[in-house]
Formats: structure tokens, sequence, C-alpha cells
């Protein structure tokens, strides 16, 4: 990494941004913008996806739905046990 380079999750106005949101831990940023940037996952999905322990994400999203920053689409897909999952998405912005 080049001095003076940040990478997105340190950036000063995502870090601003977060907090704004209510955002509390570096788990909680990685799952919104993984949300963000790939679309609509699971949490077998977003563990996958961040190589995070899937009990470490559960909580998050159960949080961060909570909160209103994500959504259960309603859609189901199944994970590698052959349990349905939710589907999250990213609330739409609030002006």
């Amino acid at each position: 990494m080049q001095a003076g380079h940040t990478t997105q999750h340190s950036h000063p106005s995502v870090r601003a941004e977060n907090k704004i949101k209510g955002i509390r831990d570096g788990l909680e940023t990685r799952v919104m913008d993984a949300l963000g940037s790939k679309g609509d996952m699971t949490n077998s999905e977003l563990a996958e996806y961040l190589r995070h322990n899937p009990r470490g994400v559960q909580p998050r999203t159960s949080e961060l739905k909570e909160r209103g920053l994500i959504f259960d689409t309603g859609g189901r897909r199944q994970n590698a046990w052959g349990n349905n999952e939710i589907i999250w998405s990213v609330s739409a912005k609030k002006n």
C-alpha cells in the first residue's frame, strides 16, 4: 500500500458515514459494504464472501435489520446444509 493511501474501510468519509448510520464495528461495516457492492446475500454467502465465521455474521445482520439498515427481501436460498436462509438487502438511503 502506498504512503497516504487508505482502504475503503478506513477512509475518513466512509467511517463518518458509518458512524452516522450507527454502524458499530468493523464486521457491520464489512457486511454493509458487501451487500452494497455484491448485492443481496444470505448469512452463509456473506460469511463466505467475507471469510468470516457464520456465527459472527448472523448477529450483525440481525442488528443491522433492527436498525433498519438492511431488510429481509422475502426470498430464500438453500445453504450448503439444505436449509433455507433469508436473503438480505441494503435498505434505501433516507434523506
